[in-house]
């Protein structure tokens, strides 16, 4: 069963819809069950949503900020999108995604502002650097929400 899961996971994760995972369970021999895909698809968004709202902790030595320019699937179009991660290093050397954003159209200093927002609301408080590219605006909005940054 969790080969089956593992799957049925990559299958959601990929972008396939009800239909699509039904056609490839169908077609590898696989049992289809609305209920069971569903019930996998539920703990799936639970378990995201879970990450995505969780307490962050409060600081970190630096912090690693990147948007990668993608083309995503979303309502059967083909969409131009920015995946923005935040991987961050702690006091004991040690790192942890931060989080991941998805934001459709291009970079803009006005979403990374939104999205730093966001993750202050979250826990965290200071970092001492931030590793990125130039995006216009972004230093000026780094310096402003962390006061405690080694260099600007």
């Amino acid at each position: 069963m969790d080969d089956y899961k593992t799957f049925v996971i990559n299958l959601i994760v990929s972008g396939n819809s009800q239909s699509q995972i039904k056609a490839i369970l169908s077609a590898n021999g696989q049992i289809y069950s609305p209920l069971a895909v569903n019930e996998i698809h539920d703990n799936l968004m639970t378990r995201l949503n879970d990450f995505k709202s969780r307490e962050l902790p409060h600081e970190f030595v630096c912090v690693f900020i990147d948007g990668k320019r993608v083309s995503i699937k979303a309502n059967n179009k083909v969409v131009d999108a920015v995946i923005y991660t935040f991987i961050g290093v702690s006091f004991d050397g040690s790192k942890q995604i931060i989080d991941f954003f998805i934001e459709y159209g291009s970079e803009s200093s006005e979403k990374g502002k939104e999205i730093l927002n966001s993750l202050i609301n979250r826990g965290l408080k200071k970092v001492l650097l931030f590793v990125s590219d130039n995006l216009s605006g972004l230093k000026n909005t780094l310096n402003a929400l962390f006061p405690h940054l080694i260099c600007n």
